[in-house]
């Protein structure tokens, strides 16, 4: 997994919006960059961006989810994001994970609202778009949690530190945490729990077992024969009564006929007092039925008078309308004409107005013409403006590099010949650089010259050490010599050194001249290889700067091409700036006075536009003066406030309205006048002829007429009385015959009536009663015989479930004593030293690259007690405790990388952050260490370090830099800045 850009916005004192591209230029191509930084600026809100976008959590809040107070103050909103790169498939993919957070309506007083996480593809498309989704999906693709992520791609040194130095057990609750092997001690407090809730259930059962209640044989074969006795009692029974049901049915038969001869009886002389109550409405039903011979033209006498009354009522109304209509019309006249009054008077100050501004602007206009014509200069360098900046930056950023480049030549060079004296700002560099590499060569001549004058010294010295110690080998063998006698190693009889000593130096004397010989060659042969190595470095380093001193030169040339026609000079250094700004300046003032020209010329534009509206608009409005009607003589208004007048549009609008409305009106009352005329003269007619037919008839008046004719529903209502009347009759008559022919034909049958059936019934009650009784008591005897049988079964299964039970409890308490203890710490510590062991492995490895003296290594005495094995003495051990604040450093630094390869062991991590931890190095050990983690780059890492230490700022010539603001806030910048 590698981190291609971080972007965020609003986070703590980083306010506003902030990116960070470690994919591209100058942090891609470096191994190892610094985030620096005053404290409280801001540094590790990087790392909490990180994890809030992919994680919602903020790395130094540690599990507390979504924290509250990472928003910025007076904001209404907050964002983190972060764009991935992992392997998949064979090929690497790109992801983008974003984190935010807002407050109500996007103010900064509003109430906080839940966060929001969503995760995108590289064409953008939504992978999650919830909380537990994105948290399930970031896990998917990364393979690691969050307390992973933690572990392996950002590091807390304090932590390490604090391992380093801690007790027994104080060590293993930080080795818990640190690589999360919590689950151990979990596992044996299960192991432990486990055992006695088995044993607890075990014994649970047991009693559950002996609860179970099983009839004793006896008992079963009495239930048995109680059961089989019942059964043949029930089966007697049930025939005696099925026997009875058939009399008692005919009993209900012959009471039921009873009752319907006596109910029929009763309806029939219920009906014919209906019929004597009904009697009136009856006869005026009939009455009823006369007045349809003259129903027709009663119609058409009453249809005639409903004309004539509503002709009579829409003639009045129209009257009404003409006048009111009339009225409306007339002021809606008034109305109009003073609106185009009023509106001729405001279109006239408008006019008044205009060209007064018209005036104005024309003159404010040509003064800033007669500016921008003698600025013309100006004009060219506010196009060119962004040309010239951009060049003014690469003359910048070229000097810084060759400033750079050139300091950290000059520093190898001074540290591998610190007596040569190299000029701080050399007129040339290329001629400085190659005499100083001459003046190296010499110096290396120099040595090989020492080393082959020191091998020939050694040579002679160590032929002398052989001759002195021959000589003192045969010292004692001279003494032995006698004169004429063979000496034993040669055979001489002549002995002429017999007593004498040797001449020449002691042993002693040239074994230490040997030692410093070669002790004065060793050093020589490491100078050698230094100045080899150095020498090689500074002139592979020479390109780089020369590279960097023709860039600067282009980038000066380039300068000179665009400066030289605007009449200026190349900047001196740390000059440009001043000058950069100075431009800005006649810039910015050039384009705001022709923004100023832009604007005044639309104004004046707007004037004009609106003098000329003004004119066309009084023209127009006196034309419609002319053209509007004059009011009737004697008819007048009150003049009306102008702020109560409608527009013209509407004015008129309003007369056309009253004017269609007058016209209507008086078409309609010419037209009712007519129609009322008509049906007077009809209603007359239609009255006349009625009046002629009834003569005779049983009616006297057209109102008696009226007054015999009924309502529809009504005589349906009657007419439907006298129909249902005669139905009932009918019906409680066939009832009546119905029963009288059944009561005959079951007294016929010998039915039994009165007290021979109430006797009966009672009788056939009894038998029923002793029948329902009996079956209730044979389910009880069968349902205890069906529970004893269940109870059999299941006490069978369970005693054979706790025999396996018991099995299983045997193994759980093996278990148990091998791992398991109520707190868990008797598996804890054994795992607990595997994974120690395995952490130091990993650690050793990055440890041997950061000192060749120490190893890490586990006491034997403890499994979780720590020593370090001090290999230039020999392999001592001794504690921790011994080590210094850097040694202590670099061994903390080594289990924090480490931890990482642990954590990520599955998964490979390219990008890793280190917080803190790096001021108690002194110089050298802070190489050895940076020199280190430059190593990690060839595993394809990039290793991000916090700090404020001012050594390893300069350094690590990479950084992110937080700097402090005014107002608690603080902005990002990268160094050297991107190309």
């Amino acid at each position: 997994m590698r981190i291609k850009s971080i972007r965020l916005k609003n986070l703590n004192s980083l306010k506003g919006e902030h990116t960070v591209r470690l994919d591209r230029e100058p942090l891609a191509g470096s191994g190892i960059f610094a985030i620096t930084g005053p404290t409280g600026a801001g540094k590790s809100t990087l790392l909490d961006a990180i994890t809030l976008a992919l994680y919602g959590k903020a790395a130094r809040y540690g599990n507390d989810a979504n924290p509250e107070d990472m928003m910025s103050r007076h904001c209404g909103e907050c964002e983190a994001e972060v764009e991935f790169e992992v392997k998949r498939g064979g090929g690497k993919e790109s992801y983008r994970a974003v984190w935010k957070r807002h407050r109500a309506g996007g103010r900064p007083d509003g109430k906080l609202q839940q966060p929001q996480r969503h995760i995108y593809d590289a064409a953008g498309t939504a992978l999650a778009q919830q909380v537990r989704e994105a948290e399930a999906t970031i896990e998917e693709l990364l393979g690691l949690n969050y307390e992973r992520f933690l572990r392996s791609a950002l590091l807390a040194q304090g932590e390490f530190a604090k391992f380093l130095k801690s007790n027994d057990n104080d060590r293993a609750e930080l080795l818990e945490k640190l690589t999360g092997t919590e689950i151990y001690s979990e596992i044996g407090r299960l192991a432990y729990d486990e055992a006695d809730k088995r044993s607890t259930v075990i014994d649970e059962q047991q009693k559950a077992l002996d609860l179970i209640d099983v009839l004793a044989p006896e008992d079963r074969k009495a239930l048995d024969d109680g059961i089989t006795k019942g059964d043949e009692q029930l089966d007697l029974l049930k025939e005696m009564v099925s026997q009875g049901e058939d009399v008692i049915g005919k009993i209900k038969k012959l009471e039921e006929a009873k009752a319907k001869e006596a109910s029929s009886l009763q309806v029939l002389e219920k009906l014919e007092h209906e019929r004597k109550e009904a009697e009136e409405e009856l006869k005026r039903l009939d009455l009823h039925a006369k007045t349809k011979a003259y129903a027709k033209p009663l119609a058409d006498l009453e249809s005639a008078h409903e004309v004539f009354e509503s002709c009579q009522e829409e003639n009045s109304s129209a009257e009404v309308d003409v006048k009111e209509t009339k009225d409306n019309l007339h002021a809606a006249i008034f109305v109009l004409r003073s609106a185009i009054q009023c509106e001729l008077t405001d279109t006239k100050r408008i006019k008044d107005r205009a060209e007064v501004g018209v005036k104005s602007l024309t003159k404010e206009k040509e003064s800033i013409e007669k500016w921008l014509t003698e600025n013309t200069k100006d004009g060219n360098l506010s196009r060119d403006i962004g040309t010239v900046s951009t060049m003014i930056g690469n003359l910048i950023s070229e000097r810084r590099v060759l400033a750079d480049r050139w300091s950290n030549w000059r520093k190898a060079a001074s540290s591998l010949l610190p007596k040569e004296a190299l000029e701080t700002t050399p007129l040339d560099l290329e001629a400085t650089m190659k005499g100083f590499l001459k003046s190296a060569n010499q110096s290396l001549e120099g040595i090989h010259e020492k080393i082959a004058q020191s091998k020939d010294q050694l040579d002679k010295q160590l032929e002398a050490l052989d001759e002195a110690k021959l000589r003192e080998g045969l010292a004692e063998h001279r003494k032995h010599l006698k004169k004429g006698e063979e000496c034993p190693l040669c055979g001489a009889l002549d002995h002429p050194y017999s007593g004498k000593a040797m001449k020449g130096n002691s042993t002693g004397t040239l074994s230490e001249a040997v030692r410093n010989l070669r002790e004065l060659q060793d050093d020589l042969k490491r100078n050698k290889q230094r100045l080899e190595d150095g020498i090689k470095k500074l002139t592979s380093d020479v390109t780089d700067v020369t590279r960097a001193l023709s860039d600067l030169s282009k980038a000066e040339k380039a300068a000179g091409q665009i400066l030289t026609p605007l009449g200026l000079e190349i900047p001196m250094p740390n000059k440009e700036r001043q000058l950069q700004e100075s431009l800005q300046e006649k810039a910015n003032a050039y384009t705001t006075k022709n923004d100023e020209k832009a604007t005044m010329a639309n104004k004046l534009r707007e004037e004009q536009t609106l003098l000329d509206g003004a004119e066309k608009t009084l023209k127009d409005l006196n034309k419609r003066l002319d053209l509007s009607p004059n009011l009737p003589a004697g008819v007048d208004y009150e003049e009306m406030d102008p702020e109560d007048l409608p527009t013209v549009e509407d004015a008129e609008e309003q007369y056309q309205e009253a004017s269609r409305g007058f016209t209507k009106a008086d078409t309609l009352f010419k037209g009712t006048s007519n129609a009322f005329k008509t049906a007077s003269d009809k209603f007359s007619k239609a009255k006349e002829a009625l009046l002629e037919k009834i003569m005779g008839s049983p009616f006297a008046t057209v109102d008696a007429l009226r007054e015999a004719v009924m309502d529809e529903d009504d005589a349906e209502k009657i007419e439907g009385l006298r129909t249902s009347l005669n139905e009932k009759k009918t019906g409680a008559e066939t009832l009546l015959k119905d029963a009288r022919k059944t009561m005959a034909e079951l007294r016929k049958q010998k039915t039994l009536e009165g007290n021979e059936a109430v006797s009966f019934k009672t009788d056939h009650d009894s038998k029923k009663k002793t029948r329902d009784d009996l079956i209730e008591n044979l389910a009880t005897l069968k349902a205890r015989r069906k529970t004893d049988d269940a109870n059999k079964v299941r006490l069978a299964t369970q005693q054979k479930q706790l025999q396996q039970m018991r099995a299983e409890l045997a193994v759980w308490t093996r278990l148990r004593e091998m791992i398991g203890s109520a707190d868990g710490s008797k598996f804890r510590k054994f795992a607990q030293s595997i994974s120690l062991d395995i952490l130091t492995h990993h650690a050793n490895r990055h440890l041997g690259k950061l000192s060749d003296r120490y190893r890490i290594s586990r006491n034997t005495e403890s499994s979780l007690s720590l020593q370090i094995e001090d290999l230039h003495q020999a392999g001592v051990r001794r504690p921790m405790a011994s080590l210094s604040g850097g040694e202590s450093f670099l061994v903390s630094l080594a289990l924090a990388l480490g931890l990482s390869d642990l954590a990520g062991r599955s998964i490979q991590i390219d990008s890793l952050f280190i917080d803190e931890g790096f001021g108690s190095l002194d110089p050298d050990t802070l190489e050895v260490a940076i020199d280190a983690l430059e190593g990690l780059r060839q595993n394809n890492k990039t290793v991000g370090i916090i700090s404020h230490v001012g050594l390893l700022k300069e350094r690590i010539g990479t950084q992110i830099i937080v700097e402090k603001k005014a107002g608690g806030i603080s902005a990002l910048r990268v160094h050297p800045p991107a190309a």
